[in-house]
């Protein structure tokens, strides 16, 4: 499993699970994850996931877009932890509460978002074709998608780049529109779950085309950095 920003809760049942996709943890009716879904215990897993009943019991992803494509993965264990917090990590634009007085939880400084302070205030994206998607995207306010902030290229009716609703760890650069529905129509597309969009651990950057099967086409020169 990847160290990318997951969540692991519980299923409808007795089946804990680890997804990706912001609205899948918030659907409280959540009974299957689709593609959204890194990992998920089967059969009695009743309780704490890190109890015993739920050891060896572990699937894994095998893609982290297919639906129904799970591997048994014995060497997946949880385990509780004893530091405060679990050690989470904010970066150099958090505060991380006390687990006592306060939440477990990242306070951003510097204009930064997301659960770890992740998401920087602006990103420029360079090298696209068609070049009217390059430029820097600045943060929007009012605005969120899986959770994440939502960027704008400038100003009111400019081109987003947003994580999709529902659809794991894409990053996507879409239409105004999508700043409120957080849709899946899209011209740029990139696997990067949860982490800053111009994470060195993201895949590359993919653009909608008619030479391939599925609609889209690896493009390497689409390079995103921050404003």
């Amino acid at each position: 499993m990847g160290t990318d920003v997951q969540w692991l809760y519980r299923l409808t049942g007795k089946d804990w699970a680890v997804v990706s996709d912001r609205a899948t943890l918030e659907s409280c009716e959540c009974s299957t994850c689709g593609h959204a879904v890194v990992a998920i215990s089967d059969g009695n897993c009743a309780g704490s996931p890190d109890l015993d009943t739920c050891a060896g019991r572990w699937h894994e992803s095998l893609s982290p877009n297919a639906t129904h494509s799970l591997s048994t993965n014995p060497a997946i264990a949880v385990s509780g932890c004893s530091a405060a917090c679990c050690d989470i990590d904010c970066g150099a634009h958090g505060t991380l509460g006390d687990g006592v007085t306060t939440h477990c939880t990242c306070t951003c400084s510097g204009g930064y978002s997301g659960h770890f302070c992740q998401l920087a205030p602006s990103y420029i994206v360079s090298g696209a074709t068609p070049s009217r998607f390059n430029g820097q995207y600045d943060q929007l306010q009012a605005s969120q998608c899986n959770g994440n902030a939502v960027y704008q290229l400038g100003g009111e009716g400019g081109y987003v780049l947003y994580q999709p609703a529902g659809m794991g760890g894409l990053w996507a650069v879409g239409e105004s529109a999508m700043a409120t529905s957080c849709g899946t129509v899209a011209a740029l597309v990139r696997y990067c779950s949860a982490l800053s969009p111009d994470d060195s651990s993201c895949g590359a950057w993919s653009v909608a085309c008619s030479t391939d099967p599925y609609g889209w086409c690896d493009d390497d020169s689409v390079v995103v950095t921050r404003g």
